[in-house]
């Protein structure tokens, strides 16, 4: 493929196929024939992987004049960059030598361990979308999530229990002062009988936690024996329910998913 003399443009700003600036469309060559030249149209994709190959060869807007062996050189240079990019197709043969390998183990070994192991072990270089196009390609029915069992508990006799949630609202905004502020919620269900009290925050710390265990205990007229907060990573109970203050110390159940507070000994 002959390199000619071209001016370097910048994609993303300028179309050479005449269309307005940022037009997300086909881009079509320049020539003087335009509207009779056969060569394929580039999708703006193509355009910017070689802009920035003859950028990555010294081939910018505003860089000095160079002759024409030095313009064909680097002309050269970027075409070469081109074609040594990984082509379509060639992430599916590069897995495909390790088909078998994989087919005894999709389904039983996670896919993220599959692929880190054959990047380590194998030098496989391909990306983790392709790795796992391949998996689905070939194997879907091993990766088809398998079904989730509820168990369906019997409910705890009255005031023994109560379950904790606390989650983003939205946005309110302030009619006085117009400040926007992030809106979080306190709730807490009573598991026997699914009474709910709500409780609107403007902060998740734990003063706005203590304060919201106030006013359900007060709504409901008492407190429970156990509370059941949702179990959420990076929740310390401990400090969101000190022993010393609460009168209670965390209880790990982890076959629920959860930590239940039961009375202190």
């Amino acid at each position: 493929m002959a390199a000619t003399k071209a001016e370097v443009v910048d994609g993303a700003q300028e179309d050479p196929s005449g269309g307005r600036e940022g037009d997300p469309g086909a881009v079509g060559c320049r020539c003087q024939h335009q509207q009779h030249c056969a060569q394929p149209r580039l999708l703006p994709a193509e355009v910017r992987k070689y802009v920035q190959a003859g950028q990555h060869v010294g081939l910018v807007r505003g860089s000095r004049r160079v002759d024409e062996v030095g313009w064909e050189r680097a002309a050269r240079s970027a075409i070469a960059q081109v074609a040594a990019e990984p082509r379509v197709g060639d992430a599916s043969l590069a897995i495909a030598a390790h088909h078998e390998h994989l087919a005894e183990r999709v389904g039983s070994v996670r896919l993220s361990v599959l692929h880190q192991g054959l990047r380590d072990e194998q030098q496989l270089k391909v990306s983790w979308a392709s790795f796992h196009r391949y998996a689905r390609q070939h194997w879907p029915e091993r990766l088809r999530p398998s079904p989730r069992v509820t168990v369906r508990l019997d409910d705890p006799p009255p005031g023994d229990e109560a379950q904790i949630d606390y989650f983003y609202v939205g946005h309110w905004v302030d009619p006085e002062t117009e400040h926007r502020h992030r809106l979080s919620a306190f709730l807490m269900t009573l598991s026997h009988s699914r009474h709910q009290f709500l409780y609107p925050v403007l902060s998740e710390d734990a003063t706005s936690w203590l304060e919201a265990h106030v006013a359900a205990f007060t709504f409901f007229g008492g407190a429970p024996r156990r509370l059941m907060p949702d179990y959420v990573p990076r929740h310390i109970i401990g400090l969101l329910c000190p022993t010393g203050l609460c009168g209670r110390e965390p209880k790990p159940e982890f076959e629920s998913g959860a930590q239940r507070l039961e009375p202190a000994t």
